[in-house]
């Protein structure tokens, strides 16, 4: 259930082979890519409750992360 309970069992679950090291180290290229654009972006737009965003992240990936990060964008769009 919560991989993140127990690092060690993380990391061999994520690790065990080539093929999904290359999917898990493309993975975390990806979201750190995410961090960094998504905190530029922010500063420039004035998003607020970024850290949210970063905390969805790593709980539940890209795939919810992202449209929520949209989603405050686009909400602080149409205060300024």
């Amino acid at each position: 259930w919560f991989f993140w309970l127990n690092p060690g069992a993380t990391m061999e679950g994520m690790f065990p082979n080539r093929i999904a090291t290359a999917f898990m180290v493309d993975l975390l290229f990806v979201v750190i890519v995410f961090f960094i654009w998504s905190y530029n972006d922010a500063k420039q737009r004035a998003v607020q409750n970024l850290g949210w965003v970063w905390v969805a992240t790593l709980l539940l990936g890209l795939s919810g992360a992202f449209p929520l990060y949209l989603y405050l964008r686009e909400k602080s769009a149409d205060k300024g």
